[in-house]
């Protein structure tokens, strides 16, 4: 196989990776091991589907070893392996390796987040059995909604702890794995649909549920901006072939076909995101968070909305602490160095929307800004 070859198909490896088809990317990856057994990105790549699959977690701790003797990037190996580790239950092999990521790269908080969990274990545990909170956390959001504001928030909750996950598409075995690994008091950030597989484990880990929402017009400009700056995101090819940010926007607003976007990827309308989202209504164990009541005078909000929506937050957790704690949480809530922060204001997407944008939207999601109280009709 030709270098051209070689570098096509592993790229449309990655792309059934991230689509989550691990069973045809794992049989790939075999077959082209055999031919180029010291390549250390199909070694790498071969470890990480068996790891995140949950295929064999001990071949793929080889394959990461082998990557990493050939060659690969040290962080990355080291960063996936040290989860590995740790989800095996090698506690000093999953230290060593995140504290030898961390020196090669210090400005990644996730490596970090991890070592802390992993070295505040006991500390953790005694915090448990103070009652500060007798919960699993699960911190999820819209996509573009506000995720790193609510985050931001339930960070700076000293009876919480980042687990070091964050989920989205995972297979059901894997969010079992992960949501029975965790600990009371302990969070998982995630943007997971209600759906019945998804509902059954997150009740039978009792966890309390929180659901960060936003003005969906805000959602779709900040979708935009985001998916046409980034390279990483599955859209961008597509959304910066497009005219113009009118054209971005009424995608935004509509969605983005399968077709559309070579076949593999799809992006469902907004009014369809919000309907499925907002399932979690359904449940008790869950409290919707507003975006426009966390965001603060910064965002062009309150003062006063912030600190009800975290008293909220707190009580939702069955967390109790003092009056002056819960203002210096909301005096952090507002994180400008996010890399996904743009504005953060309330009310942009006026700044954008023109006359066939808001018909477009009406059509397709004006029902859901009366049932969230964005607005009472559609005459807006």
């Amino acid at each position: 196989m030709d270098k051209e070859i070689l570098r096509k198909t592993v790229e449309n490896v990655r792309e059934l990776i991230d689509t989550k088809n691990y069973r045809i990317a794992d049989t790939i990856l075999e077959e082209l091991l055999t031919e180029h057994p010291h390549n250390p990105e199909i070694n790498y790549l071969l470890a990480y589907v068996k790891h995140v699959s949950g295929f064999d977690l001990h071949l793929a701790i080889d394959y990461y070893n082998q990557s990493l003797v050939y060659g690969f990037d040290e962080y990355w190996v080291r960063y996936h392996r040290a989860q590995l580790y740790h989800l095996l239950g090698n506690t000093e092999s999953a230290i060593k390796d995140l504290e030898i990521a961390i020196s090669i790269n210090e400005n990644n908080v996730d490596a970090k987040n991890i070592l802390n969990l992993i070295n505040g274990n006991e500390l953790f545990t005694n915090k448990a059995n103070n009652h500060n909170c007798e919960f699993k956390v699960l911190v999820n959001s819209i996509p573009k909604a506000g995720t790193n504001l609510l985050t931001t928030c339930i960070n700076s909750i000293k009876a919480l702890r980042y687990s070091g996950y964050h989920v989205e598409h995972e297979e059901p075995h894997q969010l079992i794995t992960i949501f029975d690994s965790l600990r009371k008091g302990q969070y998982v950030s995630s943007h997971l649909y209600p759906t019945y597989t998804n509902v059954n484990i997150v009740e039978k880990n009792k966890f309390k549920t929180l659901l960060m929402v936003r003005d969906p017009r805000d959602v779709v400009v900040s979708w935009v901006n985001y998916a046409t700056k980034k390279e990483y995101v599955r859209y961008t090819d597509y959304l910066i072939r497009l005219k113009d940010d009118h054209q971005r926007l009424l995608t935004g607003i509509s969605g983005v076909s399968r077709d559309q976007c070579s076949k593999r990827y799809g992006q469902e309308d907004i009014g369809t995101v919000f309907r499925e989202y907002l399932k979690w209504n359904n449940y008790e164990y869950n409290l919707m968070v507003r975006y426009e009541d966390l965001i603060g005078p910064e965002g062009n909000g309150s003062k006063e909305k912030q600190i009800q929506q975290i008293e909220k937050v707190l009580r939702h957790l069955g967390i109790t602490i003092p009056n002056e704690q819960i203002l210096v949480i909301s005096n952090k809530v507002f994180n400008v160095d996010s890399p996904t922060f743009r504005k953060g204001i309330i009310g942009d997407w006026k700044n954008h929307f023109s006359d066939e944008h808001k018909k477009a939207f009406k059509e397709i999601a004006g029902d859901v800004l009366i049932t969230l109280g964005y607005e009472e009709n559609y005459d807006w």
